[in-house]
Formats: C-alpha cells, sequence, structure tokens
C-alpha cells in the first residue's frame, strides 16, 4: 500500500463491537462487557497479559467484517477486541489506533497457528491456517491508557496514524519469522 493509500486511513472509525477474555490457556473466550487495559501488559484478567513490557502481542484485535468472511462468530478466532473497522487489516506496524481511553500500537498481522483448527473442531488444520492468512486480526500492544482504561463493548474505534511503507517491510520479515 502506498503512503497515500496508507493517510487515507488515519481517522478511520469504527465501534467495539464484542469483548473477550481468556481466563485459563486453551479455555473457550468469556464474553465480557468492559475490560480493564494494563499499560505495557495488555487486558487484566486475561491468560494473554504479557510480564513482559515490551512484548508486541498483549492484545488481538479482530474486525467483524473478516470474522463474517470467514463463517466465524465473534471470539472463535480468540481475539480480545472485535471491532467494526473494515480497514484494520490494511494497516501496518506502528500503527495506532484508540479503542475507548486506550491506545494500541499495531505489531502486525497475527500469524495463524496449528492448534486453532483443533480447538474449532475442524478437520482441516493447514486448509484453515491458509485461509486465516492476513486475517487473523491483529496483535497489539498497550501504549497508553487514559483514566482506569476500562474498554467497554460500545466504545468508539479511530485510527490515529498510519505507519509507513517501511514498517510493512519490517512486518513482512517478522510474519516469515514469527515472534515466539
Amino acid at each position: 500500500m502506498g503512503t497515500n493509500a496508507s493517510a487515507s486511513l488515519n481517522g478511520s472509525k469504527g465501534t467495539v463491537t464484542h469483548l473477550f477474555l481468556c481466563r485459563k490457556r486453551h479455555e473457550p473466550m468469556v464474553p465480557v462487557r468492559q475490560a480493564r487495559a494494563v499499560l505495557g501488559h495488555g487486558l487484566e484478567g486475561d491468560w494473554h497479559t504479557k510480564r513482559r513490557v515490551d512484548a508486541p502481542n498483549q492484545v488481538l484485535v479482530m474486525d467483524s467484517v473478516t470474522l463474517g468472511a470467514l463463517g466465524m462468530k465473534p471470539g472463535e478466532l480468540r481475539e480480545q477486541v472485535t471491532v467494526d473497522l473494515p480497514a484494520l487489516h490494511a494497516l501496518t506496524a506502528g500503527s495506532l489506533l484508540r479503542v475507548g481511553p486506550t491506545v494500541l500500537q499495531l505489531s502486525g498481522h497475527c500469524v495463524p497457528c496449528g492448534h486453532m483448527a483443533g480447538m474449532l473442531g475442524l478437520a482441516d488444520a493447514e486448509a484453515f491456517k491458509v485461509s486465516l492468512q492476513r486475517r487473523r486480526g491483529m496483535l497489539c500492544s498497550v501504549v497508553s491508557v487514559e483514566g482506569e482504561g476500562w474498554v467497554r463493548v460500545g466504545d468508539a474505534v479511530e485510527v490515529l496514524s498510519v505507519e509507513t511503507e517501511e514498517a510493512a517491510v519490517l512486518e513482512e520479515a517478522r510474519i516469515k519469522a514469527p515472534y515466539r
């Protein structure tokens, strides 16, 4: 995506449609009406909340349009935040997204993992993995929290800034050698 196309995404707006927490590893996602964002760590009470402040995969954000296109329901791809922001997957690593009182910095596309198909009871894990390429959601870090940081269903979502092509090249390298 060229710089002009990237710039046109600035200010794109949407809404938080669903919130989920994973209380224990490999357990079903629990829908919640609100979740507290913790600066540098993720969502309070979620198993994925990171101990390391610099972890790039603190929160997974997914858009509802892509979920619908995949025939999935909110939470089935284990995202914590579902939004109605179709431009989400067009954003590049480093872009900033305001979600309610929280600013998230996108780390990049979530690389599909092999165990997702098994968790969903699907027979062809490899085909499912391929179908999710660049459509599994965006991994983010919590970089700013206003007040107590409560993100709620219905909160506004806005693209604050979009990174350049250079960030996209760095993200492509990360996808080929994903963060572990």
